[in-house]
């Protein structure tokens, strides 16, 4: 009765379009209780087979015969729990493999939207805009790179645990990994792809920067050079007043200092 048991909870189980964690547990259990019984009844009957005779001893026969295809029974329904229970496994890995998958298209993105200010037709960005936008586009790179890191890392150990699993679940979560896996590299190409553009961008603004810094000395130079013009001219220096001369001094030090 309960091998039937147990082979009820299993066959329940199979026919279910989606297997879940509890109706596994409650099959292995029903399965574990057959298996209890069976044992203790198999134990019995070899008591009593050693003193029986005649048509006892045949009655006895015909039940270890009966305990052994139950136990066979029992032993192919541990069979196809444990694929059942692979592919409960497999489901959940998959799950979250594609959780994983989510969450770095999401910051591929956020990556992608950083890039918005480049692409507005605007031929040059302000100096701090480009600043800012470099610098937001890095930030959202590292955050999608890492996503994929972890992603890459995830599907590579699970492709191979499933490996150690039934023909059925293995093939199937493999052929689902693998998807993923492709869905992943397509994610990191583009990637790759915006890391090259930011890094192109960003030595573009190091350089308009660079250029700015040297011109706007170029120009303090030029402005300490006419200050010092009154200083180095000896017939300007006695025409104008002490308070011209202390300002044009004071104009030259600003200069020198700032340059």
């Amino acid at each position: 009765v309960e091998v039937d048991r147990a082979q009820e909870m299993t066959t329940m189980l199979l026919q279910e379009e989606e297997a879940t964690r509890d109706g596994m547990m409650q099959a292995e259990a029903a399965n574990a209780k057959a298996n209890e019984l069976l044992v203790n009844v198999t134990r019995f009957i070899e008591q009593k087979k050693r003193t029986a005779a005649g048509i006892a001893r045949e009655e006895i026969a015909k039940l270890e015969e009966r305990c052994r295809e139950s136990q066979k029974r029992l032993t192919d329904l541990r069979s196809k729990q444990q694929e059942v229970s692979q592919k409960v496994v497999c489901d959940m890995l998959l799950h979250e493999a594609t959780e994983k998958i989510t969450a770095v298209a999401e910051s591929a993105t956020k990556a992608a939207d950083a890039e918005g200010p480049f692409l507005m037709g605007v031929e040059e960005l302000p100096m701090a805009d480009t600043l800012a936008a470099v610098k937001a586009c890095e930030m959202s790179a590292t955050a999608a790179n890492t996503a994929v890191s972890i992603a890459r890392m995830f599907i590579a150990t699970k492709l191979v645990e499933v490996k150690r699993f039934a023909p059925g679940p293995a093939q199937e979560a493999t052929a689902k990994l693998k998807e993923l896996q492709a869905t992943l590299e397509g994610h990191s190409k583009k990637l790759q792809e915006l890391k090259k553009n930011t890094a192109t961008r960003k030595k573009e603004a190091t350089m308009r920067e660079a250029e700015f810094e040297v011109k706007k000395a170029e120009d303090l130079v030029k402005q300490v050079a006419k200050s010092a013009e009154v200083l180095a001219d000896d017939s300007k220096l006695m025409e104008i007043s002490a308070a011209d001369l202390r300002a044009a001094s004071d104009e030259t030090l600003k200069g020198e200092v700032a340059a």
